[in-house]
């Protein structure tokens, strides 16, 4: 059974600009604006002289000076200086990290750990942190890299350049906490226009700009030793250089200091476990010369850098910042950015407030400001009302502060979730059949030629069990469940479930393209993309049903000792997005044990599991289509009776589950279809065999002379053509969610009668029902049936139903709630 009812939402973002001062123009060169240098290099550089002169090509790395002021709630920064793109170093290309100490650093690190966040540059900072992340194999033991006594650093931006042609600039930052959120803020390509600067196009929304030049041929000698003066007697003149890195930083995305920053900023190179003598404030050690050997410790290595052993002692310089320029916000749970989060039943909360004045407003009526709407270093104390509708809802609350003559705004986004109905709230992903999901959407046809299960255990245990026996699905609040009933090998080289999704456009061109996503799943989307791959012969790629084009992709298999694992990747036509880059995949996580679908987030680019998918398998099933070497229609389990496989198919109660949040697939509103196959996991070709287990199946009968069809490829899957297949089209379709969509009243005769119009689930076999209650609910609400139960078979677009009985209760407060009861027309299998 499922239900569903009236939805209401109000949802408003808005994100934090600064205003830049006039005179600034991110784009690296030295403005007058700046003026004197906070900090100037001393020795010669060991990584190489820049000999090109282009903006946008270096073949060495210097940081000469730096310089920075803080104007309208904005950190502006030039750090005068090269960066090595890979043009005559050997290496890739080196990087500028720089560490930003807010006020006194508070919750900052003295030294680098190694738990901090991958999502940026693969978390690159860890490398530099104790014991080099467990590489620095010389002395693994090593303390970290440690700053100046009172340094502690709060977030770190890291600036690389790399290519041969059209070099691009990148940006990453890091909160520098343990597993505090961080961020690929963009890139860019350095040119010789105005303004060049890449603008942070992350989640974060900080308004960071980024800007490099590197035409440098001017500063500090090159010199392996880093001497002071070198080449001939000539002196180093690193306040020459005009070009370098140039950043814009709104101060609420480095703390929202109040009084100062304090800047520590070296290069590295590309690996991060090699720290060059280019460090700002500069170090010496009571000698003219310092080389890299001299910072990174007897075995040259970043994660042993100890700033406080050389001298002077300050290796980094202090911004300060002028009264006002700063607005503080600070709440219970929150970081930049900042956001509070509130179950259905709403809640109250508070922010406090740093600013010389402020105003404060909401976006929505569900938010209400209780106290403390305007004023100077005060708390705002606010409300959130009940959310009666299943859908979640997002409201911001803004934070207005003038700074000179700008004024500027702070957000906290507030997002509440919405109502979970019965009985779809106490859903256990545990791979196994529930009557909430009727029907199956798909049934196999064809026996089995890899493999039966003999034994019944839940994880598996022998060398041959795959069947595909019945796809089954449904979505209810705003998440889409699957579940395949058959079994999944696991031993002597394990297989793999792929389950394609079609939501909505943009997919791939009805077939896969070689370099979809780079290694994820052991490689198999590439294997099974068109490419010669190495062989003489160029085939297309796997191929789907004409009018299927899919864009995400979803793998299972499974270990033994049993281990889920689940993979996933984004597909776009031709294996690129519109910027030409890869797509994106990582591995999703795993689990050990069959529990509730939980799994243990995986590493990747994105942390894993973002959007909270849960799965599982059951493996247990020993009912389903038969084992057959050839693949038949006709069940060799009845060798006396005409019985097809897809009796027995219907009989699987058990198999691999899926509960996947919409906003995984691209946050769809209509209907997904699925593509689903058991391919091999194991093999120097993972993915490059298919089985017959295809859902929706390949039927024969009617379309050739057999009624078997076998594997459908055993070594080179990149020949597969779903289209060619009989008894296509080989995908399902699920969705779009049962929602209620209008309700009208309309008074007739003194009575009043309200219709309400349903988009009902692309199913067959259901019944609907229409219920009432009356705001607010609440866990005890009573729900009144209002129409009886008729059945629409996959009907209209919509449905309408009236209720005749709503007299005297559309006045009622908070008014009246009705939500469809489906119940699917066929019993448990």
């Amino acid at each position: 059974m499922k239900t569903v009812k009236v939805l209401v939402s109000i949802g408003v973002t808005c994100t934090l600009f600064a205003a830049v001062v006039k005179g600034f123009t991110i784009n690296g060169t030295l403005d007058p604006g700046y003026g004197s240098a906070l900090a100037t290099q001393m020795l010669a550089t060991t990584a190489l002289k820049d000999t090109l002169g282009l903006v946008d090509q270096s073949s060495g790395s210097e940081l000469d000076a730096a310089y920075g002021v803080v104007s309208n709630g904005v950190l502006y920064l030039f750090l005068a200086g090269n960066l090595d793109t890979g043009s005559g170093t050997g290496v890739p290309y080196d990087k500028l990290h720089v560490f930003f100490m807010s006020d006194s650093g508070a919750g900052g690190a003295n030294t680098l750990g190694t738990n901090y966040d991958y999502t940026a540059d693969f978390g690159a900072i860890n490398r530099m942190g104790t014991g080099g992340n467990g590489q620095d194999t010389a002395d693994p033991s090593s303390a970290g890299l440690t700053f100046d006594s009172g340094f502690y650093a709060n977030y770190d931006i890291e600036v690389t350049a790399g290519a041969t042609n059209l070099v691009t600039m990148y940006a990453n930052y890091w909160q520098i906490c343990p597993f505090c959120p961080s961020y690929y803020l963009g890139s860019v390509q350095p040119t010789n226009t105005p303004s060049n600067a890449m603008v942070d196009s992350s989640a974060l929304n900080s308004g960071i700009q980024v800007a490099l030049n590197n035409s440098n041929t001017n500063g500090v000698w090159a010199d392996v030793n880093g001497c002071i003066i070198t080449n001939g007697g000539s002196t180093n003149n690193p306040l020459a250089v005009t070009t370098g890195v140039e950043m814009a930083i709104p101060l609420s995305a480095i703390g929202s200091p109040q009084t100062s920053v304090s800047i520590c900023a070296f290069i590295t190179d590309n690996g991060c476990d090699l720290l060059y003598n280019q460090v700002l404030g500069p170090v010496l050690n009571g000698a003219s010369c310092v080389s890299d050997y001299n910072v990174d410790g007897p075995d040259a290595d970043s994660s042993e850098v100890n700033f406080q052993s050389f001298s002077p002692g300050k290796h980094y310089f202090t911004i300060p910042v002028p009264p006002c320029n700063s607005p503080s916000i600070s709440f219970s749970g929150g970081s930049y950015p900042f956001s509070a989060s509130f179950p259905s039943t709403g809640g109250t909360s508070n922010v406090t407030v740093v600013a010389c004045s402020y105003t404060a407003s909401t976006s929505a009526n569900w938010v209400t400001i209780t106290s403390g709407a305007s004023g100077s270093s005060g708390t705002i104390d606010y409300s959130v009302g009940t959310n009666t509708s299943i859908s979640a809802r997002t409201a911001s609350l803004f934070i207005v502060t003038p700074i000179s003559s700008s004024m500027i705004t702070q957000t906290v986004t507030i997002a509440e979730n919405g109502v979970t109905l019965p009985p779809l709230g106490v859903i256990t992903v545990d791979g196994s059949w529930k009557s909430y999901y009727g029907c199956p959407l798909a049934v196999q046809d064809l026996g089995t030629p890899w493999g039966k299960n003999p034994n019944g255990v839940s994880f598996g245990s022998d060398n041959g069990d795959n069947e595909l026996d019945a796809a089954y699905g449904l979505v209810q609040n705003d998440t889409l469940f699957l579940l395949f009933t058959g079994n999944l090998q696991n031993q002597g080289g394990p297989n793999e479930l792929h389950v394609f999704f079609m939501a909505g456009s943009g997919g791939t061109t009805n077939g896969l393209t070689s370099m979809e996503v780079t290694n994820i799943g052991a490689n198999v989307l590439n294997i099974m993309g068109g490419s010669t791959n190495g062989a003489a012969t160029n085939y297309p790629g796997l191929l789907f049903d004409p009018g299927f084009k899919p864009n995400y992709w979803m793998g299972v298999n499974i270990g033994s000792p049993y281990r889920f694992y689940l993979d996933y990747a984004q597909l776009w036509p031709g294996g690129t997005n519109a910027l030409g880059i890869a797509t994106n995949g990582y591995n999703v996580g795993s689990s050990v044990t069959l529990t509730n679908g939980t799994l243990i987030p995986g590493a990747g680019g994105l942390n894993g599991n973002p959007f909270g998918i849960q799965a599982t398998i059951d493996d247990s099933n020993t009912n389903g289509v038969a084992g057959d070497n050839n693949g038949c229609v006709y069940s060799s389990e009845a060798p006396d009776l005409i019985i097809t496989n897809s009796v027995f198919a219907q009989q699987a109660t058990t198999g691999v589950e899926l509960a996947i949040p919409l906003a995984a697939l691209g946050s769809p509103t209509g209907a997904i279809g699925v593509c689903a196959f058991i391919g091999n996991y194991n093999g120097a070709q993972p993915g490059s065999y298919i089985s017959n287990q295809l859902l929706p199946p390949i039927n024969p009968i009617g379309t050739t002379n057999s009624s078997c069809y076998g594997p459908l490829a055993t070594g080179n899957s990149k020949k597969v053509n779903f289209g060619a297949l009989p008894g296509g089209p080989h995908f399902f379709t699920v969705g779009p969610e049962m929602r209620v969509t209008g309700v009208v009243y309309a008074v007739s005769g003194g009575a009043t009668n309200v219709s309400v119009t349903v988009l009902p689930e692309n199913n067959t076999n259901i019944s609907y029902r229409l219920q009432r209650t009356f705001a607010p609910l609440t866990s005890t609400s009573t729900w009144a049936n209002v129409t009886g139960s008729s059945p629409a078979n996959g009907g209209p677009s919509v449905i309408t139903f009236t209720d005749t009985h709503a007299t005297n209760k559309v006045g009622t407060v908070g008014g009246i709630l009705y939500r469809v009861q489906q119940t699917p027309a066929c019993g448990a299998p």
